[in-house]
């Protein structure tokens, strides 16, 4: 074998390996991994659902079930100071609130797909409401660095008469909090919004204990709610 040859088998195993340490920021692979967990989470479970009826017993705080998603720093996420870039981080937001979302609001959404909430006539994934994203913020207290393995956990916080808050914390294999989001969310069918209390009510989520629970965080998230003042705010004095 030849020194070019070598050269070449070198270089070409050196590009499988930084692509595969690098998977998530190959092109596409963001939808990949963002609709694998809708198709896991709501396309193959449907048919079970509709089989076996909406069987599955709910115990009294299970609306602040907590979902789980486990990566690592790829080398293209890092920027100049060699630790995860920031912008990055709402990336694998998607991700990991996509997975929350379609968990606890399963019920919800395979409600609409089979016209028992929804508008249409017919059973179709046109009939799900959609989620869409508010408000969102990060609060940053320890690096991650390159090729670092971290857990991104999400939960809901609280809800008002509209919005819907989460939390999101990334944290490293210590299980030490490396930054904390906060993503403030409104369910929507269409053109009309549905509150938290009824879209909770109608899959069997919502009771009293909840519903303090909620409250009692209120507090927490008060300037997320109305930022209508910063679209005017003088910046100059």
């Amino acid at each position: 074998m030849s020194g070019l040859s070598i050269l070449l088998k070198v270089l070409k195993w050196s590009v499988a390996v930084v692509a595969l340490l690098s998977y998530k920021t190959v092109p596409f692979a963001y939808y990949f991994r963002f609709y694998s967990i809708v198709i896991k989470n709501l396309i193959f479970p449907y048919r079970r659902w509709i089989k076996e009826g909406n069987r599955k017993p709910h115990s009294e705080l299970d609306v602040f079930h907590t979902t789980k998603i486990s990566t690592f720093v790829s080398i293209f996420e890092c920027d100049f100071y060699l630790h995860k870039s920031n912008s990055t981080y709402f990336e694998e937001l998607d991700i990991s609130r996509t997975n929350l979302m379609t968990t606890v609001f399963r019920d919800l959404f395979f409600k609409y797909q089979r016209d028992a909430l929804g508008g249409s006539k017919k059973d179709s994934i046109f009939n799900w409401p959609y989620i869409p994203v508010a408000t969102v913020s990060a609060s940053f207290h320890r690096q991650l660095s390159p090729f670092e393995k971290y857990t991104i956990e999400d939960g809901i916080l609280c809800w008002d008469n509209k919005w819907i808050f989460i939390l999101s914390r990334f944290m490293n294999k210590s299980n030490k909090v490396c930054t904390t989001c906060v993503t403030k969310y409104v369910l929507k069918n269409g053109k009309r919004t549905i509150r938290p209390k009824d879209a909770l009510t109608d899959i069997g989520l919502w009771n009293e204990k909840v519903q303090q629970i909620s409250q009692s965080r209120l507090h927490l998230i008060e300037s997320y709610v109305d930022q209508s003042e910063l679209e005017t705010l003088d910046l100059s004095h």
